[in-house]
């Protein structure tokens, strides 16, 4: 079967776009960010629900979370690269390390396979 391009019509492709989309909050709701720590072996859960994902706020967090860990205890606490965690401002608790994930591996991240509802 032949198809005669010239009475084809063009259309607009959807789901293709140029750099990244905007995003207007116009919906009357605040975002907030769910800061979290889980230990896996213990499934037990540390969080807080903070306004915005930055550099600040991660201190807060690392700051509250150090404060729950027992003084004979140390954290290993595995990350993604996001800008907020990996900052040259953090002071980062001394009965915490931090141990950072290679871009682009989600499926590493246990904390990604929370549902905290």
């Amino acid at each position: 079967m032949k198809v005669d391009m010239s009475k084809r019509q063009s259309r607009p492709v959807f789901g293709v776009q140029r750099g990244r989309p905007e995003y207007k909050n116009d919906n009357g709701f605040l975002n907030s960010w769910i800061y979290g720590a889980i230990n896996i072996e213990t499934a037990k859960i540390f969080g807080l629900v903070l306004p915005t994902l930055n550099s600040e706020n991660m201190q807060i967090f690392l700051n509250a979370f150090s404060r729950k860990i027992k003084r004979s205890e140390h954290v290993l606490m595995i990350l993604d690269g996001s800008r907020a965690h990996n900052n040259s401002k953090l002071v980062v608790p001394k009965n915490i390390t931090l141990h950072f994930l290679p871009p682009y591996s989600p499926q590493l991240n246990h904390i990604e396979d929370c549902e905290f509802i």
